[in-house]
C-alpha cells in the first residue's frame, strides 16, 4: 500500500459505511452519509481494476489510474454535458489493499417512468436522446485520439432520472459505472 493513500480507518472516511448488499463477482455497494448527503459507495481494488482493463503491473501506477478515472468523470461533465454525481478517491480497503472508492450522490426518483408528469416524460426523453448523442461523441473522439475511455457509460440502465438532494428540477444522471478505462 502506498504511504500517500488514506486508510479506511481514518476518522470521517472509515465506517459509517453501511453494507447494502454483496453481489457475487461484483463490487459491494455500501452507503455513506457525509457532507449533508447520502452517498452510494462502490469499491474496486487494484487487482480487480487491472483484471478488467487488461493492464498489468507497471503499465501505470494505481494513483495514475485513479487520476485517469477522476479526469474521465470531470471530462464527461464539462466537455460532454453528462451529469455525473460521482467522486472517487483512492484508499485502503479493510484488507489493506489499494482500492478505488466511488461515491455516487443519491438521486431522488420515481420508481417507474409512468409515474412521471407529461412534462417530465418529455424532458426525460430529450435528455436521454442528448445523453446518447454525447456518449457516442465521447466514444468516437476517444477512439480517434486513441485515449483511454470509460467503456461502461452507454447503457441507459446506468442512468437515473430524478434530482439530487437540495434540487427541485429532474435531470438524467449517470449513477452506475464501472471505472474501467480501455
Amino acid at each position: 500500500m502506498s504511504e500517500s493513500l488514506p486508510s479506511r480507518n481514518i476518522p470521517g472516511f472509515a465506517n459509517p459505511f453501511t453494507k447494502l448488499y454483496e453481489r457475487p463477482h461484483r463490487s459491494p455497494i455500501e452507503t455513506f452519509e457525509g457532507d449533508g448527503k447520502n452517498w452510494l459507495v462502490r469499491s474496486f481494488d487494484d487487482k480487480r481494476l487491472r483484471k478488467f482493463t487488461g493492464e498489468t503491473e507497471g503499465t501505470r501506477t494505481f494513483l495514475e489510474y485513479v487520476d485517469l478515472v477522476n479526469n474521465a468523470f470531470t471530462e464527461l461533465k464539462d466537455k460532454y454535458g453528462i451529469r455525473v454525481p460521482m467522486h472517487s478517491i483512492a484508499g485502503e480497503d479493510e484488507r489493506g489493499e489499494d482500492t478505488l472508492f466511488i461515491f455516487t450522490a443519491y438521486v431522488e426518483h420515481e420508481e417507474h417512468p409512468a409515474d412521471l408528469s407529461e412534462e417530465d416524460k418529455e424532458r426525460r426523453f430529450a435528455e436521454q436522446e442528448q445523453t446518447l448523442r454525447n456518449v457516442l461523441r465521447y466514444f468516437k473522439e476517444k477512439t480517434a485520439s486513441k485515449e483511454p475511455w470509460l467503456w461502461d457509460i452507454a447503457p441507459l440502465h446506468q442512468y437515473q432520472y430524478g434530482n439530487l438532494e437540495g434540487e427541485t428540477e429532474n435531470h438524467l444522471y449517470l449513477v452506475e459505472t464501472y471505472p474501467y478505462m480501455v
